[in-house]
This record gives C-alpha cells, sequence and structure tokens, in this order.
C-alpha cells in the first residue's frame, strides 16, 4: 500500500509540474480514466517512466443501509432471501464499522467525553459547596468570601476551556466512507 500511496503523489506532483518530462524533454501524457490514473512521460530512449494506478474505491455507510432498506421495503422479498441478503450485508459492514471506528477515532473520542463528564459533575459538586459557603450569611470559614467567588469562575473556566477541546475534536466531519478495494501500482 505504500508504493500505491507513493505513486498516487508522484502521479499528482507531475500533473501539477511542467508539461515536460525533465529527463527526455517529452510531453508528459496523463489520463484519468474510470478510476484509473495513468502517467508516462512519452520518451521512448532516455527516460520512458509510465505507471498506471487503479484507485482504492470506497462506499458511503449510511448510503448502503439506506439503500438497502429501501430494497427491502420497495421489492417484495421472501424471508428466506432477506434474511441471507441481510447476512451478507452485515458481514461487510461489520469490517466496515472496524474502518470507521478507527478513522474517525472513535475510541479516543469516547474517552475524552468521558473524562469530560467526570470532571463536569466533579466540578459542579465543587461549585455547589462553594456557592453555598458564598450565600450562607454565617460562614465562618478560613478562606474570605471574595477567594471563594474567585474559586467558583476559575472551575468555570476550566470547564470552558475543556469543553472548548471536546469541541474541537468533533469539528471535523466523520467520515463515513469505507474502503471496499484498496487501490494497486501496475
Amino acid at each position: 500500500m505504500e508504493d500505491y500511496y507513493e505513486k498516487l503523489n508522484e502521479y499528482y506532483r507531475e500533473k501539477n509540474s511542467t508539461v515536460k518530462c525533465k529527463g527526455c524533454k517529452e510531453k508528459k501524457i496523463l489520463k484519468e480514466d474510470n478510476g484509473n490514473l495513468m502517467f508516462s512521460c512519452g520518451g521512448k530512449e532516455k527516460c520512458s517512466r509510465s505507471f498506471k494506478i487503479e484507485l482504492s474505491q470506497y462506499i458511503n455507510y449510511n448510503d448502503i443501509l439506506h439503500e438497502y432498506t429501501n430494497f427491502i421495503n420497495k421489492n417484495n422479498v421472501k424471508q428466506k432471501d432477506k434474511d441471507s441478503i441481510t447476512k451478507n450485508l452485515e458481514d461487510i459492514l461489520k469490517l466496515g464499522k472496524k474502518q470507521l471506528v478507527k478513522t474517525n477515532d472513535i475510541a479516543n473520542k469516547k474517552k475524552h467525553i468521558n473524562n469530560y463528564n467526570d470532571l463536569k459533575v466533579k466540578t459542579k459538586i465543587e461549585q455547589s459547596k462553594l456557592l453555598n459557603d458564598i450565600n450562607d450569611p454565617e460562614y465562618s470559614g478560613n478562606v474570605d468570601k471574595t477567594e471563594l467567588v474567585k474559586r467558583y469562575h476559575s472551575l468555570n473556566t476550566i470547564l470552558t476551556e475543556n469543553y472548548k477541546e471536546l469541541y474541537e475534536l468533533y469539528e471535523n466531519p466523520k467520515i463515513l466512507d469505507i474502503m471496499i478495494s484498496k487501490g494497486k501500482v501496475f
């Protein structure tokens, strides 16, 4: 797969550079056709570099589920056939779910959400205690009430900063495409 990405980068570097090959000064030939990219320098003697890339193919997870549901609902499918189709689709989508979880870093996001929720609960409990002390006219603690107010607001600031970090994780859209065919270089 590493060779695939190297050649893909080379194809687009060549496409975005000069029209003529640096090695033999012939006009480069670049073709994009039906999921294939083809490159040739056009030279016959000196360098005659050429390669063909078959691009990876993807399907959209949500689109497949939607199309399946529509197919089953619109067609009078026998239960036996429906079960067979469902099993095949589930097998394909199991692999897809693994890709989606890995690609979208869902485990890390879940960990961040749980950490934020734990912090929020602890912070709200402490803020509640601080607020009770601040509003208690008979408060006789060691700390001045203005310090309690400052602490209350600092806890709120901490929560806000952590929320912003969490928001940044979800700012990028989820990727719902599943690779069904790896690209090849010829």
